[in-house]
């Protein structure tokens, strides 16, 4: 098979975390391992992201215009001119940016052979040959995207197409039975803005819950990360982490999580971890609610709206009796094998 060359076009930032360029980095490592290049292209990545491409060997390269408010013709002709630095009949495009649509695509057509996007709002359209969106609701998506996308492209919508890294596949085969309340993750993602980890943890420590250890994972980005280990200190059994690679490993040995309905959901689901759920933004609304109908966690709505009692009242009222089922309902939702399709289909376009 010929060796392909992927340019990634992906935002991370502060405003919307790491999510979008941890399921890209997943694609880029699975390319690569195929004999794949592949070169990532951005404007507003963090320095918290780049370190993490870096580390994992792969280069960035930034579109250098000082517009701040999105233009694009302005990001489609810089990006345009870094890809024909490396063009090649075998170039390819993959998009995880939400302010790209159909406009910007057929201005950068021309200059690769296969466009991919990745989306999860189904809110524009777009001109590409593969569109993934893991999210819940394959079939009402699908027929929301038909009318976004031109008649030949593949459509591949569900949480059967999971974006996930390996580790989770190899753990999952490890995940044991929740029957009763004996650890706690909390993670709210890279920057958590509505302070939720704080909330959550006063909570525990309002409660004093007998016996229960507790696992908090911070990401760099998060400004509060002092007060949050001090909280930390101040419970009983607890371990503070600011960003930690072995995320599966706690989620492995966690009962519940506390957490956002972003690209984590899929991770947790995946090894059978229920989750009290927060919602950090918009586009987590419709994740948070369908986990919820699934009787895979539960939904306590948007953070901005949800103080310290809430988290207590959920603490003290849940029956962790039903662990177990919450657990096996996650573990319906994805199997673990969804980057495996993502990489077959786009090879084979």
């Amino acid at each position: 098979m010929e060796n392909k060359k992927f340019f990634i076009r992906v935002e991370s930032d502060e405003k919307i975390g790491t999510g979008h360029l941890m399921r890209c980095l997943t694609i880029a490592n699975s390319l690569r391992k195929k004999g794949n290049q592949v070169y990532f292209i951005s404007k507003n990545m963090s320095e918290e992201s780049r370190k993490i491409l870096e580390s994992n060997k792969f280069s960035v390269e930034k579109l250098d215009y000082k517009r701040k408010k999105f233009d694009y013709k302005i990001d489609a002709k810089y990006t345009i001119e870094i890809i024909k630095k490396e063009m090649k009949n075998s170039t390819f495009l993959i998009i995880d940016n939400y302010d790209i649509d159909k406009k910007w695509e057929i201005l950068v057509k021309k200059f690769v052979k296969k466009i991919i996007v990745i989306d999860d709002l189904a809110n524009r359209k777009h001109s590409c040959e593969l569109l993934i969106d893991q999210n819940f609701n394959s079939n009402i998506k699908e027929k929301q995207y038909k009318k976004l996308v031109p008649k030949n492209c593949t459509l591949l919508t569900g949480t059967k197409f999971a974006i996930l890294r390996p580790e989770f596949f190899i753990l999952r085969k490890l995940t044991k039975t929740r029957t009763k309340l004996k650890n706690i993750l909390i993670s709210y993602g890279g920057t958590d803005p509505s302070n939720e980890t704080i909330k959550v943890l006063k909570a525990l420590k309002n409660i004093d819950l007998q016996n229960v250890n507790t696992y908090i994972v911070s990401g760099n980005l998060n400004s509060k990360n002092k007060e949050i280990e001090q909280l930390s200190t101040e419970l009983n059994k607890s371990k503070f982490y600011e960003y930690t690679k072995d995320i599966a490993e706690l989620m492995i040995k966690a009962d519940v999580a506390f957490g956002g309905a972003g690209t984590t959901s899929w991770e947790r689901c995946c090894l059978g971890l229920p989750t009290i759920i927060t919602i950090l933004s918009n586009d987590q609304k419709d994740i948070a609610e369908s986990l919820e109908k699934n009787t895979c966690g539960i939904n306590l709505g948007f953070g901005k709206n949800i103080k310290v009692k809430d988290y207590e009242n959920i603490l003290r009222k849940f029956d962790w009796k039903n662990l177990r089922e919450f657990s096996l309902n996650c573990k319906k939702i994805v199997d673990g094998r969804g980057t495996n399709r993502v990489i077959s289909e786009i090879l084979s376009i």
